[in-house]
């Protein structure tokens, strides 16, 4: 039942459905609007009531994609009024769960986990509390009355993207490189200072360190990767070797074991495979490949001269974890076939300066090359055999491109330029590329960027020590 002063709480019975389960696994709370204005009939009004801090309005912007909640505090109010628990948001128990044994049995536990079915006694609606169906197990889709959300905030525009935060701080030189793990709730930056930091970003509008440094590299941390099942950090040093890390606890985050050598030079670049169990490293003129199965125990697979006539900088997978992409400072890029990488690697000419950093879209058929010159070219690789442009090319006019980014739906790239801005360019057209927002607040060279899984939140790294945080 409806608690007695009437304000909506979430239904058990919705509870219970697998896609609001899934929704606020996601913390997609315009899923999950959605579904309790569906299944409970309760409109964006009686949403936003028992939450201190939410509106009507927001809650229509949210319904409608138009705005994301992302702030933990939100989240835990938006939890503790609607009585939603705290594991199905990835928060702690809250205090209304602990069972109070005046007041009789606690409820259920939701998505599957209740020991036995839940028994609707009531459902909510527009109108209040009515009778189940004799029939109704809580899986079926009633037929509430549709109310129109729209109309109180029609002129309502997605929010620009902008910085959240304070600036992560803490390194003692130059930050070139950041990595987001899958969940994205932990970031890893390294610096030429030569440590690894891990930070909490589950609240990105206050991260926080997570644990000490990670030490061991003797000179700069060039590159970190995190394995696809965010349990494994890898990270490429100057000193010429490469670390695994268990970050199975970021708090204490420590070495897997002795360090991968054999690399002639400074490691650039390292590269998780798709399916987490290959790891790519380059140094000056190499590729190395290593079998990171077990991180405890990793093996070289093998290694091969590449052809770059000066060093070799980026790499980087593809889709399907069979064609790998180098970039060079001989202003080329190659592509391998990972399985037979003697055969030689195709190359792509025309960049007139370094090519600084490597990204594959989402679907795997388009490779982006940012280079020094300030341009980015788009190749399709379709036919890694045939590779050739696509579209036209990205300019960043006299300012070089140090990084590039594609967020998960592949409709946009962000770039990051010695100007010490981040551009957003939209690839919704491939023939038509069009560059967004300029995003500021870095006072030098962006070296890094990368989204988050949800492509919610962009991370950049930069020369002037610090990461930043943006809202995409």
């Amino acid at each position: 039942m409806p608690p007695a002063n009437g304000l909506y709480r979430v239904s058990w019975q919705l509870l219970e459905r697998d896609e609001m389960c899934a929704a606020l696994r996601a913390r997609d709370f315009g899923a999950a609007f959605r579904l309790m204005k569906q299944y409970d009939g309760a409109s964006q009004d009686r949403i936003a009531s028992p939450v201190e801090g939410l509106t009507q309005s927001r809650v229509s912007r949210v319904m409608r994609d138009k705005e994301r909640i992302i702030s933990i505090h939100l989240i835990e109010r938006i939890a503790d009024g609607l009585r939603i628990p705290g594991h199905l948001l990835r928060l702690a128990p809250r205090p209304w769960e602990i069972p109070d044994p005046a007041s009789g049995p606690a409820p259920p536990n939701a998505c599957g986990d209740a020991p036995a079915p839940v028994t609707p006694t009531a459902l909510t609606t527009p109108e209040g509390p009515v009778p189940p169906p004799a029939n109704y197990t809580g899986r079926e889709r009633l037929p509430f009355v549709e109310i129109d959300i729209s109309a109180d905030d029609s002129a309502q525009r997605s929010p620009s993207p902008h910085s959240i935060g304070r600036p992560l701080a803490g390194h003692a030189g130059e930050v070139r490189s950041v990595a987001f793990a899958a969940d994205g709730r932990a970031l890893a930056s390294g610096s030429v200072d030569g440590m690894v930091r891990l930070w909490d970003v589950t609240d990105p509008a206050a991260p926080h360190p997570s644990g000490n440094p990670l030490t061991g590299h003797t000179d700069g941390v060039m590159s970190v990767a995190f394995a696809p099942d965010g349990r494994t950090l890898a990270t490429g040093g100057a000193d010429g070797t490469v670390r695994l890390w268990d970050i199975t606890d970021s708090t204490a985050a420590h070495s897997s074991g002795n360090p991968l050598t054999g690399h002639t030079g400074g490691v650039m670049s390292v590269a998780f495979a798709p399916d987490g169990r290959t790891l790519a490293s380059t140094d000056r003129r190499k590729v190395w490949l290593w079998d990171v199965t077990r991180p405890t125990r990793p093996r070289r697979i093998r290694a091969w001269s590449t052809g770059h006539v000066n060093g070799v900088r980026p790499v980087a997978f593809a889709k399907d974890g069979s064609t790998l992409a180098t970039g060079s400072t001989d202003g080329t890029v190659r592509l391998w076939n990972v399985a037979e990488p003697h055969s030689g690697g195709t190359p792509l000419t025309g960049h007139n300066g370094e090519v600084r950093s490597l990204a594959f879209a989402p679907e795997g058929r388009t490779l982006a090359a940012a280079t020094a010159d300030g341009t980015v070219r788009l190749w399709d690789v379709t036919n890694p055999a045939v590779p050739h442009l696509s579209g036209k090319l990205l300019t960043s006019r006299t300012h070089g491109v140090l990084a590039a980014a594609f967020a998960p739906d592949g409709r946009t790239l962000a770039t990051g330029s010695t100007d010490a801005t981040i551009r957003l360019w939209d690839l919704t057209d491939p023939t038509a590329q069009r560059p967004g927002k300029t995003l500021a607040g870095h006072t030098d060279r962006v070296t890094s960027a990368v989204f988050t899984a949800d492509g919610r939140i962009l991370a950049t790294g930069s020369t002037d020590t610090t990461v930043r945080l943006w809202v995409i």
